[in-house]
């Protein structure tokens, strides 16, 4: 039996969260397929998670797995303290370390293999010295671990190129979409949600917001343009916990008539309600490794505005509506083309693309790739 342990602190709530960002997201999902699948030998899968206050995100659909909890604070400070005390691998007895999360300190990185989804702290130069430590420590462990995974070719190609690694060294394993949570959402239960939310009349949607990378200023700026153009009555839906101040006050006549809506950080049913109802859902980032939003929003049958960059053409493929993301007006007249019908998408043809990426099988890959490097 070759025990494999995958490390799952990304998986980690913290008191008064209720959704996890991208990579816990990948994690999770990775191990709850995990858990679907029976039996798995000659692997037997164990989970490691150092956390006190906080919590593991949907225990129950993987518990059947063994699980390492180190009672201490996940910070980076005490998960390296760990890692030089050798108590992960005197519990565990791993033959194979899994870590899914770009990068971590280890002690035998031999016996390390790591999934790197995207290598952003080498494109982010507005943060040059602040990601110092996350280049120093992902190059680190990209030389000497055992192999390494990821989830597009884009980001295969950027590992390559920016981690100098030998591409026989790298996999490129696809994510999935979990089309249970993620489907075409209709009727008087969405919207009562919706409107529980002040979310009422058609409106373009935006989520994974924030400055930067994520572009989304950019997305404000369309929807004026497009305002100006056509006194459109669709509004402008952003899921954005913290925007900054200076954004509201450029955009405070918006925000005043009512015209751009902010939301908090939802949970995925609120989401799939969001995504259903959209004329469209605007995601211009800069750089992803993957691209959940895209796929997510097809999957829920909605129409999605993308740049072509990265990893986003890859996985949106012909379905995608590809803008120049530096360009309002180029935005805001696919926004119109959509809204007014002009570019007519199958929104079951939309659903079946993004099933497509299923996370059933990106498991069993990850499991005959575990046996490769046994």
């Amino acid at each position: 039996m070759h025990r494999i342990l995958i490390d799952i602190n990304s998986c980690t709530l913290k008191r008064g969260q209720n959704y996890l960002p991208g990579i816990g997201r990948s994690t999770l999902e990775l191990i709850r397929a995990f858990g679907r699948i029976t039996p798995i030998d000659p692997i037997e899968l164990q989970l490691y998670a150092q956390y006190v206050r906080s919590k593991l995100n949907a225990r129950e659909d993987y518990r059947h797995l063994k699980l390492w909890h180190i009672p201490l604070p996940g910070n980076q400070r005490l998960r390296d303290l760990v890692c030089y005390t050798g108590i992960r691998e005197y519990l565990s007895r791993y033959d194979l370390l899994h870590v899914p999360h770009n990068y971590e300190t280890v002690r035998f990185p031999e016996r390390t293999i790591v999934t790197i989804h995207d290598t952003f702290c080498f494109k982010d130069t507005d943060n040059a010295n602040g990601l110092m430590e996350q280049r120093e420590k992902q190059t680190w462990l990209a030389h000497a671990c055992k192999a390494i995974v990821t989830c597009s070719e884009a980001s295969k190609t950027d590992i390559i190129h920016n981690l100098n690694v030998p591409p026989e060294k790298i996999v490129m394993i696809p994510w999935g979409i979990n089309t249970d949570t993620f489907f075409p959402e209709a009727g008087q239960n969405a919207d009562y949600k919706l409107s529980a939310m002040g979310v009422k009349g058609p409106y373009f949607l935006s989520v994974s917001c924030g400055v930067g990378r994520k572009n989304t200023p950019m997305i404000l700026h369309a929807y004026r343009y497009l305002y100006q153009q056509t006194a459109t009555c669709a509004k402008l839906v952003l899921v954005w916990k913290d925007a900054p101040v200076w954004l509201l006050e450029e955009f405070a006549p918006e925000f005043s008539a009512g015209r751009i809506l902010l939301l908090p950080a939802v949970d995925d049913q609120m989401l799939r309600s969001l995504y259903s109802a959209a004329i469209a859902t605007l995601y211009l980032s800069r750089y992803e490794g993957f691209g959940f939003v895209p796929l997510e929003s097809m999957a829920c049958g909605t129409p999605v505005i993308i740049g072509s960059n990265t990893a986003l053409k890859e996985v949106a493929r012909e379905y995608g509506t590809y803008v120049d993301i530096t360009d309002k007006k180029d935005i805001a007249a696919a926004m119109a083309a959509i809204m007014n019908e002009k570019v007519v998408f199958n929104s079951k043809v939309l659903h079946n693309h993004a099933a497509g990426f299923n996370w059933d099988i990106t498991a069993k890959a990850y499991l005959n790739f575990y046996m490769e490097h046994v």
